[in-house]
C-alpha cells in the first residue's frame, strides 16, 4: 500500500476560515480573556457570559473556533470513557469515584440541555457504545468492567463471542454494551457553541493568535499581531497547543492522533460489515485499542487511538500528514475486514490530544488572576462542552451549588498542588 495516496484534510467533519471581520485590530478592554476556540474556551466564555452577563469576555482564538480537536474528534459522548471507572476507584477511592459516576450522569444530561436550549444541531444522538474483546486475554478485562458497572449502577451489558458478532462481524472473543453514551459531530458542535457565545454577547477573535502575555499590577495584557485585550483575568483554554505558547509544559503533553474514513460502502460490503444500529462507535477493549465508527451514510471510520504520534519534545505537534500512520491504520482494517479491499478512501485526518498523567483534564486557577483549563486526553467532548460551568463562578465571583465545584475539587484539581503550571515567557 505503500504507493497510496492518502486523501489528507484538517478534518473529516467540516472546515472553515477565520472570519476576517472578527480578527482583533487595535486595542480592548476586558473583564475575562479567553485564549483557545476549543470547547474548552467556547464553554468557558459562553457559561461565564450566561452567568455574568455584565461582564465583558473576549476570546481569542488562533485559527477558526473548532480548528484543533474539538472540530476534529471521534464523536463520542460518554458518560463513562474506556476505563473510567477503575481509574476512578484507584484516584479516589469508592465514595469519591461514585460521587463522579453519578455527577457524570447528571453532565450527560445536561449536555443535552445545552444543545436544545441553543438549538445547536450537531446530530446528536444516545446510541450505545460496544466494547470488543479482540484477542481472548481481553474478555476478563471486559468481565472485571462490567462488575464494577453493576456496582456502581452503570449500565451495561456482558455479551459472549456470538452475541457481539451480531452487533459485527469481526474475530470477537466478547463484547460490553454500554448505555449513557451519546454521538455528536465535532465541527457542527464546536460552531453551534460558537454562535451560542455569540448570541451571549461574547466578543470572539478569530485569527488572532496569542503573541505574548503580559501583567500589570492590575490586569493581563493578552497581544496579538493586530492589537492587544487587557483583562483583569485570563483563562488558557489550549489543551494541547498549551505547552507550545509556554504553558503546562510538563503537565500537558501534546499527542497526535489519526483516522480514515471510507467511501460510502455499497450493499454488499454493508451487509457484510454486519453493522448493527444498535451502536454508532466500537471500541476495543484494554491498552491496545482502535476505534470505529459507521456513519449513517454507510462511511466507515477507523482510527489508531493507541499508537498516536507522541510529541518529541514535549511542546510540537506531530505531521498531520504522515502517509505511514494512515498505511498502518488502511492495513488493520483490512486485516479485520478484507472483503474492504479496494474500497476507497474518502479522508484521512489527524487532531491534537493534550495528555496529563492522571488522564483527567486540569481545570482551574493555577495563579492570581490566571487559570487553565485544558489536558482533555481525547475525550473532551462531553467535559469541555461542560467545563464552562465549573470556571464560571470563580470568574464571575459567584457561588453556585450545582455539584460541579465538588466535581472540580474531587477530580479535577486533583493532585494539581504537586506539579508546577510554567507560565512563564508565554510567548509564540
Amino acid at each position: 500500500m505503500s504507493d497510496v495516496s492518502y486523501p489528507v484534510r484538517t478534518s473529516f467533519w467540516g472546515t472553515t476560515s477565520a472570519d476576517p471581520i472578527s480578527v482583533l485590530d487595535g486595542r480592548e478592554g476586558a473583564d475575562v480573556v479567553v485564549v483557545g476556540g476549543g470547547l474548552a474556551g467556547l464553554s468557558t466564555a459562553y457559561h461565564t457570559a450566561r452567568l455574568a452577563p455584565d461582564l465583558k469576555i473576549v476570546l481569542l482564538e488562533k485559527e477558526y473556533a473548532g480548528y484543533g480537536a474539538s472540530g476534529r474528534n471521534f464523536c463520542n459522548v460518554p458518560q463513562l470513557a474506556r476505563a473510567d471507572l477503575s481509574s476512578l476507584v484507584r484516584l479516589l477511592g469508592p465514595e469519591g469515584a461514585r460521587y463522579i459516576v453519578d455527577h457524570q450522569a447528571q453532565m450527560f444530561e445536561d449536555f443535552q440541555a445545552l444543545i436544545a436550549d441553543e438549538s445547536i444541531d450537531c446530530e446528536f444522538q444516545v446510541v450505545d457504545l460496544l466494547h470488543i474483546a479482540v484477542h481472548e486475554e481481553m474478555v476478563s478485562g471486559l468481565r472485571r468492567m462490567y462488575e464494577q458497572h453493576r456496582e456502581y449502577s452503570f449500565p451495561s451489558e456482558l455479551l459472549d463471542a456470538e452475541q457481539t458478532r451480531k452487533y459485527v462481524n469481526e474475530k470477537v472473543f466478547g463484547g460490553l454494551s454500554c448505555s449513557r453514551n451519546g454521538y455528536a459531530q465535532p465541527f457542527k458542535l464546536s460552531r453551534g457553541l460558537r454562535e451560542a457565545a455569540l448570541r451571549r454577547g461574547v466578543v470572539i477573535h478569530e485569527g488572532s493568535p496569542l503573541s505574548r502575555l503580559s501583567r500589570n499590577a492590575a490586569s493581563f495584557v493578552a497581544e496579538t499581531p493586530g492589537g492587544s485585550v487587557e483583562a483583569k483575568q485570563c483563562v488558557f483554554a489550549t489543551n494541547a497547543y498549551s505547552p507550545g505558547i509556554g504553558v503546562a509544559k510538563g503537565v500537558i503533553s501534546p499527542n497526535y492522533t489519526y483516522t480514515i474514513a471510507t467511501e460510502p460502502l455499497d450493499d454488499e460490503k454493508f451487509e457484510l460489515m454486519g453493522w448493527h444500529e444498535r451502536h454508532r462507535l466500537i471500541l476495543d477493549a484494554g491498552i491496545n485499542h482502535w476505534d470505529s465508527q459507521m456513519r449513517p451514510n454507510r462511511q466507515f471510520l477507523m482510527g489508531d487511538a493507541m499508537h498516536s504520534s507522541v510529541s518529541k519534545d514535549g511542546v510540537s505537534l506531530a505531521r498531520h500528514d504522515d502517509p505511514a500512520v494512515y498505511e498502518g491504520i488502511q492495513a488493520e482494517m483490512l486485516k479485520r475486514f478484507p472483503f474492504l479491499e479496494g474500497t476507497p478512501l474518502d479522508c484521512a485526518w489527524g487532531g491534537p490530544l493534550g495528555m496529563t498523567e492522571s488522564r483527567y483534564p486540569v481545570t482551574g486557577k493555577i495563579a492570581e488572576g490566571l487559570f487553565l483549563n485544558g489536558g482533555y486526553n481525547g475525550r473532551g467532548v462531553l467535559m469541555a462542552s461542560l467545563s464552562g460551568r465549573v470556571l464560571a463562578p470563580e470568574l464571575a465571583g459567584v457561588e453556585v451549588d450545582d455539584g460541579y465545584k465538588r466535581y472540580a475539587d474531587l477530580l479535577l484539581h486533583h493532585g494539581r498542588e504537586a506539579v508546577q503550571i510554567s507560565t512563564d515567557g508565554v510567548t509564540v
